[in-house]
């Protein structure tokens, strides 16, 4: 089985060439493919003074910036391995990243998650992930750390991975899954990951996870971070929910994602509230009203009030927001 690197980049040479060093040093990838994302100056990896590279790295460039989505589906374009992992160049992989992988692909798996370290943690004197995650890994039931190997995921436990943050590379994926269903990032600058995490859980039919933790995750609170904006790019979240909401409904065999992601929705709507910019807040509140009113129809109102009543007032709540005055 064969492993292929992603990374979208974008100005960020320093910490591209760590993780090219750390990707090496591993010995598991067969394929590295990169995208330069309009960076200004151009990245160069070392103009060919190494010799040939192992494994071989490929590196395509965007004269100018279309963003991380955009980026990640053009390496998905170039991948022949048959497997692929996604990282951020200012991310990294975990010391425990090769025996996952050596692990996992003992199976012939679809989809395999696996959990990571949050640099907000640290100062707290904590390793691994943000506690809202990690509480959804133990309603999975995969909280311990007395097993290490991969295991199938159930329904139920699928369910509750689905509402972990979005990230893109927290996942080995098969590559012909993502091809042959047409799996990857929107392309809008912000919320790109959202369909690729989303999409993936739905058509993996044989999804695994391991307790390992796989990727290190450094958070640059502050600093001028596509995570960190607060403009108009903002409201184009609803075109990617819209575009998951009816892959999600369509499918009969795991109708547990979808109160799981409108779960999801409810809370990224307030994380957007709390930072979108004032004056574009009159928008916001018209846009997530229209949004859920053509959505929760009495019958998934209904279905709602069974099984999550909670959830169902919540969306009530945010769905009469939306129509204040501003």
């Amino acid at each position: 089985m064969s492993l292929a690197l992603a990374i979208p980049v974008k100005d960020d040479h320093e910490a591209l060439g760590r993780l090219l060093g750390q990707a090496r040093a591993m010995g598991i990838f067969d394929q590295v493919v990169i995208v330069d994302d309009g960076s200004d100056p151009p990245l160069c990896l070392d103009g060919g003074r190494a010799g040939p590279l192992r494994p071989p790295v490929q590196m395509l460039r965007n004269d100018a910036p279309q963003g991380p989505g955009a980026a990640r589906n053009r390496a998905l374009d170039h991948v022949s391995a048959e497997y692929l992992v996604y990282m951020d160049s200012d991310d990294s992989f975990a010391p425990e990243f090769p025996a996952l992988w050596r692990e996992a692909s003992q199976a012939r798996f679809d989809l395999c998650l696996y959990r990571h370290h949050d640099t907000r943690q640290e100062p707290l004197g904590r390793h691994g992930q943000m506690p809202q995650d990690d509480g959804l890994w133990r309603r999975a039931g995969l909280g311990g750390a007395a097993w290490a190997a991969p295991v199938p995921l159930t329904e139920p436990a699928r369910a509750h991975l689905a509402e972990t943050a979005n990230y893109p590379w927290n996942k080995i994926y098969r590559t012909a899954l993502l091809r042959e269903r047409g799996i990857g990032c929107a392309e809008t600058l912000v919320h790109e990951d959202i369909r690729l995490h989303w999409l993936a859980l739905l058509h993996a039919d044989k999804a695994i996870a391991s307790p390992r933790i796989g990727a290190l995750h450094r958070v640059a609170e502050g600093a001028d971070r596509l995570t960190n904006r607060s403009g108009a790019e903002r409201l184009e979240v609803f075109g990617v929910l819209d575009e998951v909401w009816g892959a999600l409904a369509e499918a009969r065999a795991r109708r547990d994602l979808l109160p799981a992601f409108l779960r999801f929705a409810s809370g990224l709507f307030d994380w957007i509230r709390g930072r979108i910019a004032p004056d574009l807040a009159p928008r916001w509140r018209e846009a997530l009203r229209a949004f859920l009113m053509a959505r929760l129809t009495p019958e998934l109102a209904a279905e709602l009030a069974r099984r999550d009543p909670v959830l169902a007032l919540r969306l009530t709540l945010q769905m009469a927001e939306g129509g204040l005055s501003s």
